[in-house]
């Protein structure tokens, strides 16, 4: 069983804390031999005071003896008086040594010696001195002469084996000093090599057992953005161990990533390109066949304007080279030959990779979608010719036979008669907002934009549906104050129109119904505001898109148009159209002849617009 790396962190401790422990007790170590080193030559420095004072006091003693004249064969009279302060003086002296030596056991003999005469001395001091010339004082010198010789020579000799003893101590803590300075000199020349070199081990080890998971780890790096086959997974080697798994799992995860990115591809429906900046085609998807005809290895390497039609080849050259100058995906649309000559309508979306100097194009056949939009042209070019132009004679028929020109009507006929009215009626609407929508979608409406009151714009509006208001008891609020924009009235009344009808149809009757105009810095804000039920959260961005109605009751009366061509009028506008409901609007706006507020339609439309511009 192989033992676990340390991990780095572990390893990065030792690295640190066990130089640092040696460090530490080599620390403690020295401080101690200094310590030792300071007592010794403070030993040494109290001994030679020891032996200075001592020396100068026995030179002292010498010098005092002479002077006296106290010679061991001298009978001089005596100067008792001075030599009692000389004796005083020189007490002390001794009494100095015994405190410097005190606590030595080599001097202990020399101690008890000098303290014995220093007491004598004192005492010797102390004692009476008679008169001058006296008998007395002839004997007080006599005596006083012999106590001196008693206890002179002994002290000089007790100062002498204090010098001599302190001498010889000397020497030995000199050389015991010496000897703890070569000892100390001698551990920093080792300690200071050997923490070196330990060093560079601890360094060297690091590194060492680093820098071959790194090295491994390097190359599966390399491997991997390269997409080859990684070296086998480390074993044991503490983090390292998981950053290489996890290299390993990056490599699976962007293999089966990229294999399914390669599935897609060759698989997709659409046909995907890959152009250089000259139009040779350096990779093709299998779709290619289904499209087109040709094989992969049948259009690679060939230029892309092999397979256009010669009038759409200039229009290919200038949308890639479009594609390529641009940092979007850019879309266009372009007529393509098959195998056998036949045209096939695509929609490209073409993106220049700067990285690569390629060209990726996604082609999809729009053919398809061509063909549903020519039977849709046909479709309401049948209806504006063959379906809209009876219907509209039918309703002018039946108008005249209820307006009685042709004749009176029966009740009973007459009930039918406007029953078949409301019917044509609505069969016109749709008819027109098919025939509406188709041209906005194509794009063959203008909006001729004018000066335009809106509050007169929103009671044209209104007068279109009064009578569906009315017939509801449904109270209409509109603008009070007037508010000019540039805008196609007719178009504007037509929004309108289909807001405030939606508005009327799913308002309950004796409900509210306001238009409220707001203006802004940049815009103006038409609100169209009821107090139905509201819409749904879910369906208030899809309710603009073409036959997408909010399921109810009401849901079946209409073709689902009337709020797609609302948007297409505000966004030809330059504006944009919203809806809103809830408790946030409610807030927000409050109530309507205090009704709540079901929903709210709001258009923005700026202050200034194109002169002309295509509805689109």
């Amino acid at each position: 069983m192989r033992l676990r790396a340390p991990n780095l962190l572990t390893r990065g401790i030792v690295l640190v804390a066990f130089p640092l422990i040696c460090q530490l007790v080599f620390m403690f170590e020295l401080s101690c031999s200094f310590k030792d080193i300071y007592t010794k030559l403070n030993r040494e420095s109290h001994s030679q005071k020891i032996v200075q004072t001592a020396y100068n006091t026995f030179c002292e003693l010498s010098d005092d003896w002479l002077e006296m004249g106290l010679d061991m064969r001298s009978n001089g009279d005596l100067h008792i008086p001075q030599i009692k302060k000389i004796l005083k003086r020189r007490a002390l002296q001794l009494d100095e040594i015994v405190r410097l030596v005190q606590g030595e056991p080599y001097q202990k003999a020399t101690i008890t010696t000098l303290s014995v005469y220093a007491h004598k001395m004192l005492n010797l001091v102390g004692s009476a001195v008679p008169e001058t010339g006296s008998e007395q004082s002839r004997l007080h010198e006599r005596t006083f002469g012999a106590q001196l010789r008693e206890f002179g020579v002994p002290t000089m000799k007790a100062l002498r084996d204090i010098i001599i003893n302190e001498d010889v101590q000397n020497k030995v803590n000199v050389e015991a000093t010496s000897t703890a300075i070569d000892r100390l000199m001698q551990a920093i020349a080792i300690a200071l090599p050997v923490s070196i070199l330990l060093t560079l081990a601890l360094g060297l080890y690091f590194v060492v057992s680093v820098r071959r998971p790194l090295l491994h780890l390097i190359e599966n790096g390399r491997l991997l953005s390269s997409r080859q086959p990684l070296l086998p997974p480390l074993e044991s080697a503490a983090e390292f161990s998981s950053l290489d798994a996890l290299l390993h799992t990056v490599s699976y995860a962007v293999e089966e990533a990229l294999s399914k990115d390669a599935d897609a591809v060759a698989n997709a429906m659409d046909l995907i390109w890959t152009l250089d900046e000259h139009g040779i085609c350096q990779d093709v998807n299998p779709s290619i066949e289904t499209l087109l005809g040709y094989k992969q290895d049948e259009v690679v390497g060939r230029n892309i304007n092999d397979l256009v039609d010669g009038e759409q080849v200039l229009t290919l050259i200038n949308n890639l080279q479009q594609a390529i100058q641009s940092s979007e995906v850019h879309t266009f649309e372009l007529e393509m030959c098959t195998r056998n000559a036949t045209t096939v309508y695509t929609r490209w979306s073409s993106s220049w990779s700067t990285k690569h100097s390629l060209l990726f194009c996604v082609v999809h056949d729009i053919s398809e979608k061509k063909r549903i939009e020519s039977l849709k042209k046909e479709f309401a070019e049948m209806i504006s010719q063959d379906l809209q132009i009876p219907l509209v004679e039918m309703h002018a028929s039946l108008k005249s036979i209820l307006s009685g020109s042709r004749g009176e009507v029966g009740a009973p006929a007459e009930k039918s008669l406007k029953q078949a009215e409301i019917s044509l009626e609505r069969l016109i609407m749709l008819a027109n907002e098919l025939l509406d929508f188709h041209k906005l979608e194509g794009g063959q409406m203008q909006i001729e934009p004018a000066d335009c009151d809106l509050k007169d714009v929103a009671n044209e509006a209104v007068d279109w549906v009064r009578s569906l208001a009315e017939a509801k008891q449904i109270t209409l609020v509109l603008p009070v104050t007037s508010q000019t924009i540039k805008c196609d009235r007719l178009k504007i009344v037509q929004l309108l129109v289909n807001l405030i009808g939606n508005a009327i149809k799913f308002t309950p009757e004796k409900g509210v119904v306001e238009i409220r105009v707001e203006q802004y810095r940049e815009f103006i804000e038409i609100m169209v505001i009821d107090s139905g039920p509201g819409i749904p959260q879910d369906y208030q961005e899809i309710i603009f898109e073409p036959f997408e109605q909010v399921p109810g009751a009401q849901a079946s009366i209409g073709t689902g148009l009337g709020l797609a061509i609302c948007k297409m009028i505000a966004v030809a506008h330059g504006g944009s159209i919203a809806v809103a409901s809830g408790e946030a609007v409610r807030v927000r706006l409050g109530t309507i002849n205090e009704k709540e507020i079901g929903s709210v339609f709001s258009i923005r439309i700026p202050k200034e617009i194109p002169n002309k511009q295509l509805l689109k």
